[in-house]
């Protein structure tokens, strides 16, 4: 909800979440001048009291904007062969702090589109002959203060490959989103910067839940989705897939079922993936990762497989435990005739990862060098599979006739009290 009024005589816009209230008063500086804590009951910045008190101390409260910022010496310097003198208001013969927050903005517009909402406000310096006395530049400048949900639901709204696991189809990355299956071109969304397309379409859209059971300490939720109810998705991948996924919990572990079914007319080429982030608590030097894994795929600069198998080389280490401290990687491993099951593991606690047989490949992320969290990904096809001059068997691409059916299993399962020495 967005509100103006008026208080003291100065307009005041105020944007309202279920969480927070921010309040904005573009006449004194456009200063964002309150941030009240609807939760915690509670101010969260340095509140005028009385809001008037701005004029004379605009710096002292809120989130005051300053340009330039801090101290210039003797309110003078030179710039490209122009000399500048600022206002000297210190009491040492300096300046401080600009200009910006001294002078009245102009509210551009404001906008509400369910719990998003804006406002933007523009300060023009051609406006004020006291400041281009000082500053003799005629600059533009537009502020907008955003106020977002910052719910879970939120979060994955905008970013749904970041949090948790995450459900790819087709997994990674497609090559300027294109590839060519059965005499069929395929043009899938264009979604990254550098121009191809990243982690397929079921991780954006919603499922539907089909049922949930409870007996005693097990409990399970199955969900479903069909590509026929979303034509975007038919747009780049023509083929009516039924989708069904059960998660069940037992103790401490966590099962994923997954069945694909064909109901269209034409053979489906599938690749499927998972993406779960694990936390290393910002200590990755505790932790080992054991992985069973028998080649890496060499990659190109767009992190995409050239075809090439290379030995694991140092990497040999994740066979019996390697430590992840400095380890970087955003690398596929082809298991190969290794167990699928991967281990992470600390003193005194792991986190087991087991797959089913279609799934071909693990994707090791980190985000640079290991700290905060360590993505252990199976696929059933490798990066870019249907773009590779590779038999299917080795890639992983799955050609799902016309009424049949695969079936996908992840277990997850936390040991506790695992004694980091057991690793082998």
């Amino acid at each position: 909800m967005i509100t103006r009024e008026t208080i003291e005589g100065f307009d005041v816009i105020t944007m309202e979440s279920d969480k927070i209230a921010a309040s904005l008063c573009p006449a004194l500086g456009n200063n964002m001048y309150r941030i009240w804590d609807k939760i915690k009951q509670r101010e969260v910045l340095r509140t005028p009291q009385p809001l008037a008190i701005l004029k004379t101390e605009p710096i002292l409260y809120g989130i005051p904007v300053l340009m330039p910022p801090n101290r210039i010496r003797n309110g003078r310097f030179r710039f490209q062969g122009r000399e500048y003198q600022l206002e000297i208001n210190t009491p040492n013969g300096h300046h401080i702090h600009g200009f910006l927050a001294l002078n009245p903005w102009e509210v551009r517009n404001t906008y509400e589109i369910g719990s998003n909402m804006s406002v933007t406000s523009s300060f023009e310096t051609a406006r004020f002959p006291h400041v281009l006395e000082q500053f003799p530049h005629d600059l533009y400048i537009i502020m907008r203060y955003e106020l977002k949900e910052s719910s879970l639901t939120a979060i994955l709204k905008t970013e749904p490959i970041l949090y948790g696991i995450p459900v790819l189809m087709p997994p990674n990355r497609i090559r300027n989103g294109r590839f060519r299956f059965q005499s069929r071109e395929y043009q899938l969304e264009i979604n990254t910067p550098n121009g191809h397309h990243i982690h397929g379409f079921l991780a954006l859209n919603p499922w539907e839940v089909r049922n949930t059971y409870e007996i005693g300490s097990n409990m399970s939720v199955t969900s479903s989705f069909e590509t026929a109810r979303f034509p975007h998705v038919l747009e780049q991948f023509p083929h009516d897939l039924y989708i069904i996924m059960r998660y069940e919990l037992k103790e401490s572990r966590l099962t994923q079922y997954v069945s694909i079914t064909n109901q269209g007319h034409l053979t489906a080429p599938i690749g499927f993936g998972l993406h779960p982030w694990f936390l290393l608590d910002h200590s990755p030097e505790k932790w080992m990762l054991t992985l069973p894994v028998s080649k890496i795929w060499e990659l190109d600069s767009a992190l995409m497989p050239t075809g090439r198998l290379l030995p694991l080389g140092k990497y040999e280490a994740f066979l019996d435990g390697m430590n992840l401290q400095d380890v970087d990687l955003d690398t596929p491993f082809l298991i190969g005739d290794q167990p699928r099951t991967a281990l992470l593991a600390t003193e005194g606690y792991a986190i087991r990862i087991h797959v089913s047989k279609l799934y071909k490949h693990w994707v090791i992320y980190t985000g640079g060098k290991a700290d905060e969290f360590i993505a252990i990904e199976p696929y059933t096809w490798v990066t870019n599979a249907p773009n590779l001059p590779l038999k299917p068997e080795l890639t992983g691409l799955i050609a799902l006739p016309q009424g049949e059916t695969i079936h996908l299993q992840m277990e997850l399962e936390i040991i506790y009290g695992y004694p980091i020495t057991s690793c082998p």
